[in-house]
């Protein structure tokens, strides 16, 4: 909050220069456009205001020195798309329980923010946290210490959120073989009168992704429901949040950092946001990958299929039917085997 500050006393036309450079972002080239979420920002003058925006969001690292879990206190090395999962949920709610103009450098609504985040604490009594994750992955024969697929963490979120204090608040729907049912949203969502996060688990190729998909995968983070894209490399997950050229922006959970104690009051926020950007270039996304989108209510799912449906079939990465979608238990069972074939364990012990 310090660098924002001070970067407000400067002039307002090095006020842009010192935002690219604090985000890290290439200084020569300022005629960029960046998503973030379904906003637009242009770099030629509104650097600043992707900084405050990006400073906003909240991130979910590694933790260190955490309530042990069979006596593991780290989840180094294993937990990123855990991390990954926790922080588009996060921020996800940021979005549908807090104000609009709801910032964590500003006063307004801080405690309610704090409420919210200390769900996903890192201790057994906190309903999202990395311990209870880790214990429901294990209901999808995930062992604990395990890493997570993108199709784990979705199925594991919509259980968690099912018992969590958010369960009366917020609903989860996990699309099956890339069909989205409109009755089930329908009934999900109470006839749209609870929010609903859409989780879209999906394969775009065998080892590669497809490219045409991939330019699909662009266009939904300029979509204004966008909650963003749980994937990564193997073995190695990021929250994706926004694209600039051919480059996807994300939020990267391989920082090791120590444990917050949320049952203090006032626990410092520092450590949940940073100003950096990290970008990888968008051929280099691994194939599986879950979107996440947000449902306030029946315009924005109205909006959300609309989009889809205007590119037809050619849209590829998953459509909608009207009646509800029959799903054979064995075989969600095997998919997310499947996903998980390239878990890697690689525990921190106390």
């Amino acid at each position: 909050m310090d660098k924002i500050n001070s970067i407000l006393q400067l002039p307002k036309d090095d006020q842009n220069r010192a935002s690219l450079e604090l985000m890290g972002l290439n200084v020569n080239d300022q005629n960029s456009i960046v998503f973030v979420l379904g906003e637009k920002f242009d770099i030629s003058s509104e650097a600043f205001k992707l900084l405050q925006y990006i400073y906003g969001l909240t991130r979910m690292t590694y933790r260190t020195n955490f309530e042990s879990l069979r006596g593991i206190c780290s989840d180094l090395g294993w937990g990123c798309m855990m991390r990954t999962g926790q922080a588009a949920l996060m921020n996800a709610c940021v979005k549908l329980f807090l104000p609009s103009d709801f910032h964590v450098i500003r006063g307004k609504a801080i405690e309610q923010y704090r409420t919210i985040l200390s769900y996903f604490g890192d201790t057994f009594e906190a309903p999202l946290s990395i311990q209870n994750i880790a214990l429901t992955g294990e209901e999808l024969d995930v062992q604990v210490g395990k890493w997570f697929g993108p199709t784990t963490i979705c199925h594991v979120l919509k259980r968690l959120v099912a018992k969590s204090p958010l369960a009366s608040k917020l609903k989860i729907y996990v699309a099956q073989d890339s069909v989205i049912s409109e009755d089930e949203i329908k009934e999900c969502s109470a006839s749209f009168t609870v929010p609903v996060i859409l989780l879209i688990p999906l394969r775009l190729g065998l080892h590669s992704t497809d490219p045409q998909l991939l330019q699909k995968i662009f266009e939904t983070l300029k979509w204004p429901q966008s909650a963003g894209v749980l994937g990564g490399k193997p073995r190695t997950s990021y929250l994706f949040v926004g694209s600039e050229g051919e480059n996807l922006l994300y939020l990267d959970p391989h920082f090791a950092q120590a444990t917050i104690n949320m049952n203090e009051s006032n626990f410092p926020l520092d450590s949940f946001h940073s100003y950096g950007l990290s970008f990888m270039k968008g051929t280099d996304i691994d194939p599986s990958l879950a979107l996440a989108f947000i449902i306030k209510n029946q315009n924005d799912f109205l909006e959300l299929k609309t989009r889809v449906e205007k590119n037809g079939v050619c849209f590829g990465l998953f459509s909608f039917q009207k009646t509800n979608y029959e799903y054979n238990e064995t075989k969600k069972s095997n998919e997310l085997n499947e996903d998980d074939d390239d878990e890697n364990c690689c525990c921190c012990c106390c």
